[in-house]
């Protein structure tokens, strides 16, 4: 059913959550992850290696760091392939500019739970993407205490 799942990642508590998700439903159909790190756009002059340095996840690591612990974790849990993409722009943009390019079967994002206010503010990333992508996206919501339902069982003889 999913042989190609792209999770969304700034290194937030949300978008880890988004990653436990699609690294199990990876593990659950033996699909191959993506993991998207999306950047700003780079400023005249800056280098994109040192900007793979600074810490930005909200425990202190890179988003290297970040894409690597669910890489390791999408492995153990049986996932066929995992590697990670590091995007320019504005978030909403730069994932919907990818999936034109790239065919995925589902995208799977985390939600802050902003406010309708913040949303009209700030904009929601999970909201742009659920209405504009060309597959199907799971939007990851509050916490599941760790823990993630199993795929439900195939048709008998599967």
């Amino acid at each position: 059913m999913f042989a190609r799942i792209l999770v969304a990642s700034d290194g937030s508590a949300p978008a880890r959550r988004a990653c436990t998700v699609a690294a199990t439903l990876a593990g659950q159909f033996h699909a191959h992850l993506t993991v998207a790190m999306v950047r700003p756009a780079p400023k005249k002059g800056s280098d994109p290696y040192l900007e793979s340095l600074v810490p930005e996840a909200a425990d202190g690591k890179t988003l290297t760091e970040v894409a690597e612990e669910i890489q390791k974790e999408a492995a153990a849990l049986g996932a066929a392939g995992c590697d990670s993409v590091t995007l320019r722009g504005e978030v909403p943009d730069a994932l919907l500019d990818w999936l034109k390019q790239k065919p995925y079967d589902l995208v799977v994002v985390g939600s802050r739970g902003l406010s309708r206010g913040q949303r009209i503010l700030l904009g929601s990333v999970s909201l742009r993407l659920a209405s504009e992508a060309p597959c199907p996206v799971l939007v990851v919501r509050g916490r599941f205490g760790g823990h993630v339902p199993k795929a439900a069982p195939g048709p008998r003889g599967a």
